[in-house]
């Protein structure tokens, strides 16, 4: 059974003969890899917001004593595990049941798991005055971000059967530079205020710069994303000469 359905292709070539620049340089021409790419970055900066910033706006924003602080930054994470439950089986449902084709369902997906926590940023910034709202809104809007392994991380494993960890690879790693970056604009842009308006004001830009972020990748995946194996994917290349060509 597993040999009569699995969708990747048979190849002569053993991967550790590919030249890795010669199928970076290929990987980096396709859109719908680009798309995916984007869709990574998007994604760890939002949750790089959540992680290294999220307690320290907690606790100097919204007042929770330091030692619960840890507790109230864990509950989005809650709900985005109970999130990925619900989305996967909807998803495995609607796409066994022929209701919508694959790649439409994680178009579906992609907007779910950014636009809903975009939204929820966005919101959460203008409710301070209410601490307890702030955390239900961002555990439920970030539920929506479970979506994500019914999302773009499916569609690696749809346009690249063959190479699909060389792409997840490759997503995860240019999503990781969000981490660079998160710090660095979170310290220029919010800083150590001393006026309480002026630090809720900064924060807000703080959050709608994720959701902007999420919003703009969502389009872009929803116009370049693919249904189809793509080129890199079955090519074979000439043995390489070295490591890396």
């Amino acid at each position: 059974y597993i040999l009569a359905n699995r969708t990747f292709f048979d190849t002569k070539q053993k991967e550790d003969d590919v030249p890795l620049l010669q199928l970076l340089f290929d990987m980096l021409r396709c859109p719908p890899m680009l798309a995916l790419m984007m869709c990574e970055f998007a994604n760890s900066w939002g949750l790089y917001v959540l992680v290294t910033e999220g307690p320290t706006f907690f606790w100097e924003v919204l007042g929770f004593d330091i030692y619960k602080v840890g507790l109230v930054s864990s509950l989005p994470y809650l709900g985005r595990f109970v999130g990925a439950q619900i989305c996967g089986f909807y998803s495995g449902q609607l796409t066994k049941r022929e209701i919508l084709a694959p790649l439409t369902m994680q178009k579906i997906n992609v907007c779910t798991e950014f636009l809903f926590p975009a939204a929820g940023m966005v919101l959460l910034s203008y409710m301070t005055g209410n601490a307890a709202l702030c955390v239900a809104i961002l555990s439920i809007s970030f539920g929506f971000n479970g979506a994500i392994y019914a999302g773009h991380t499916t569609n690696g494993l749809t346009i690249a059967p063959n190479r699909s960890g060389t792409v997840m690879g490759l997503t995860n790693g240019f999503g990781s530079v969000a981490g660079i970056f998160v710090p660095l604009v979170k310290e220029k842009i919010v800083g150590s205020p001393t006026a309480c308006v002026d630090l809720i004001h900064r924060w807000r830009i703080m959050f709608a710069i994720p959701a902007a972020i999420y919003g703009v990748v969502a389009i872009l995946f929803v116009i370049f994303a693919s249904g189809e194996v793509q080129e890199f994917d079955r090519k074979e290349y000439k043995k390489k000469y070295c490591f890396l060509y």
